[in-house]
């Protein structure tokens, strides 16, 4: 009804208004497309983006209030701040123009969405052809601001004013936004309009259709899709692109997309040799070092040094291919540090190097701020001690500025809030941990009361953030002659950490037995001071009970088979939530595989895995690479509904004989008995009583 309500209401607006807001006309999209590649290599963010500006600016001149040249030239205007002054200036500029306030609504989105959500519905009332409005409200009704029922009528209003728009931003926001009863009509208009196109700048819109179409078609006919971009492929060769190293990654895309990895792997050959300084060879060669040298995560010492000594001349060879890059060069540092021979002169050499680097362009951030790591190695080894307290307030300053910029979204939900507040809290911990290191250096222990003082305000909840500031007290106890304040805060760290390290040395362990013999222990009584009970309980705070119930499900895996929860009953259910794009998900598959392969003759226990992957291309593929048999169930908009606002992976779920879900499991950590804790939990499960 809304749909035809809205087309016909759109019938007495002019088309070349209609058509300037589902997509670029094809001249404005080639000016977008010129600034895109500018050429960045050599040049500061701020003048990659000075010339990318300029040529948008041009443009706009040759097609003044276009809508997606005011859009890309507001996002070239700094940071968020930036963006909504900017926006601010134009629409006071042009306040009669609905385009700026289209545009500002939506520089506001996240600082202040109850504002651009009121703009948006002004620009709908006053002006009914401008559909981005309705994209955009059905972006902004989601986290906070969360309206499943609005952000369904948006994405229909929107698509019944632009059935079939060829524009990649706004199809893959709504790609993934809407459901497969809302995109179904839009992947066959769409395939045919771009069957009649041979512009190759559209190549992102082939990509987006297919990401569509793997979505609203079940997973029994991916192979038939498969064929088809296979026949799109030839048909596209016909007109390639003149950017060849764009060229050829849309080709190797769409090979992975259509299943043919042979034909994707010559691609990325052809990547490597013809643009080997390009990112896109970075980003290949990282890959296939992951595959075919994987860190012995059960090795033994020897083994891990080994693996550290070779990945160490790799890094070293990358960072010379693409010296500009901060991520690379702190893969050679965190290398150099961890052989026992590195002279101290080439860890104070790199580190510098990488603080430097890293702060030209800090776009990659760790658990713990590179300065940070880089001030404790250099205190560690006494040098270059005056560099010290620079880096770690530079670090700070950085991290905190992040933290808190995302803190700002007036639209984030407030548990992944509760998650940032957490994250700066351990921050502070770090920082004090960096700064009692330096202390000790430069031995003025006394300091360590401003450290002790501060980190006692913080309040932390969960188990390993309790475990952390223990370990970081402990220390500033130590410095400041509280032997024994110290020696019970490593104790209660060493209780509430989820899982010891893997091979090598126990830094708590061995800090608790130096401790207790300085102040006057024996054999006899140092097991009265393990208490293996905590332990054993901070281990068990990983499994956290579930948020509300499972709804019944009935999800096809992709094989074509069909899975209901309904007919599961009477079982024990392990659930596996993954996707291909996740680390931590890939390291557990194998480990996930040898379980399923103990389990998988037995009839009172089920083992299956849900994939949230959004681009169900790669699915297939992945699965195919690691030879993994294990059910893989089609399952993103299911779980997108369990966890509307965020969502931690790799997840387990296990799920009793009665269908309920007791018990999820978060996080992979590599631990050596990681299938006989699953096995037991499975076990403990089944045993549960209606």
């Amino acid at each position: 009804m809304l749909r035809s309500a809205l087309a016909a209401a759109l019938l007495a607006v002019p088309a070349v208004s209609l058509f300037a807001q589902c997509e670029p006309s094809p001249q404005v999209r080639r000016i977008l497309s010129n600034a895109s590649r500018v050429n960045t290599e050599g040049l500061s963010r701020a003048e990659a983006s000075a010339r990318r500006t300029a040529i948008l600016n041009k443009g706009l001149e040759q097609f003044p209030n276009e809508y997606f040249l005011i859009a890309q030239i507001q996002a070239e205007a700094g940071d968020e701040k930036a963006r909504i002054n900017a926006a601010r200036a134009a629409r006071e500029k042009h306040p009669d123009d609905p385009v700026y306030t289209l545009t500002y609504a939506r520089a506001l989105l996240g600082q202040d969405t109850a504002q651009a959500i009121r703009l948006y519905e002004d620009v709908v009332k006053s002006h009914p052809e401008m559909a981005r409005a309705h994209a955009f409200l059905a972006q902004a009704s989601t986290g906070k601001f969360q309206n499943p029922e609005r952000q369904k009528a948006e994405i229909e209003a929107f698509f019944a004013a632009c059935p079939a728009p060829l524009d990649a931003s706004v199809l893959n926001m709504l790609g993934v936004l809407g459901s497969k009863e809302q995109l179904a009509p839009v992947a066959p208009a769409l395939r045919e309009r771009l069957e009649k196109e041979s512009d190759p700048l559209l190549n992102s819109v082939w990509e987006v259709l297919w990401r569509i179409e793997f979505k609203v078609r079940p997973p029994a006919e991916h192979d038939a899709l498969r064929k088809q971009i296979a026949q799109d492929l030839v048909r596209l060769e016909a007109h390639p692109d003149t950017d060849q190293l764009r060229w050829l990654q849309f080709l190797q895309y769409g090979y992975e997309s259509a299943g043919d990895l042979a034909a994707a792997g010559k691609m990325k050959d052809r990547i490597l040799q013809e643009f080997p300084k390009s990112r896109a060879s970075k980003d290949i060669v990282q890959e296939q070092f992951s595959k075919q040298h994987p860190y012995p995560r059960n090795g033994d010492a020897a083994q891990i040094e080994a693996w550290r000594r070779e990945a160490l001349k790799t890094y070293e060879e990358w960072h010379t291919r693409w010296p500009d890059d901060s991520l690379l060069d702190n893969l050679v540092f965190s290398s150099l540090v961890a052989l026992p021979d590195t002279p101290a002169e080439r860890i104070a050499k790199v580190g510098e190097e990488l603080v430097a680097l890293y702060h030209k362009d800090p776009n990659w951030s760790g658990a713990v701020p590179v300065e940070f790591e880089v001030a404790r190695e250099f205190s560690k080894r006494k040098i270059g001690l005056d560099k010290v307290p620079g880096f770690i307030d530079e670090g700070y300053r950085i991290a905190l500025d992040r933290y808190e910029g995302f803190l700002r979204s007036d639209s984030m939900p407030a548990e992944t809030a509760d998650s940032f507040r957490g994250t700066i809290m351990m921050l502070k911990v770090e920082r004090g941990r960096a700064l009692l290191d330096y202390y000790e250096a430069i031995q003025q222990p006394g300091k360590a009361s401003a450290i002790d003082a501060e980190l006692a305000d913080l309040r932390p909840t969960k188990p390993y953030q309790k475990s952390t500031l223990f370990e970081v007290q402990a220390r500033a106890a130590e410095l400041l002659g509280r032997k024994l304040d110290a020696l019970l805060m490593y104790r209660s760290a060493l209780e509430l950490r989820p899982r010891a390290p893997q091979g090598g040395k126990d830094p708590l362990a061995e800090n608790i037995d130096r401790l207790w013999k300085e102040l006057g222990g024996t054999a006899a009584t140092r097991p009265l001071f393990d208490n293996k009970q905590a332990a054993e309980e901070a281990n068990a705070s990983r499994w956290e009970r579930p948020p509300k119930p499972l709804p019944a499900f009935s999800l096809s895996d992709f094989e074509g088979k069909n899975w209901k929860l309904a007919d599961l009953a009477g079982k024990a259910v392990l659930i596996n939530l993954w996707a291909t794009w996740c680390g931590p998900c890939r390291q557990e598959h194998p480990e996930f595989q040898k379980l399923y392969d103990k389990l998988k003759g037995r009839s009172d226990v089920v083992v299956l895995s849900f994939n949230v992957d959004t681009d169900l291309s790669r699915v297939v593929p992945y699965i195919k690479e690691g030879k993994y048999t294990f059910p893989s169930l089609a399952a993103y908009e299911f779980v997108r509904s369990y966890y509307p606002d965020s969502l931690s992976i790799p997840q387990n779920w296990f799920i009793d004989p009665a269908g309920k879900l007791q018990l999820i499991q978060i996080g992979y950590g590599g631990e050596p008995n990681w299938q006989e804790t699953m096995l037991a939990k499975l076990e403990e499960v089944l045993r549960t009583k209606p």
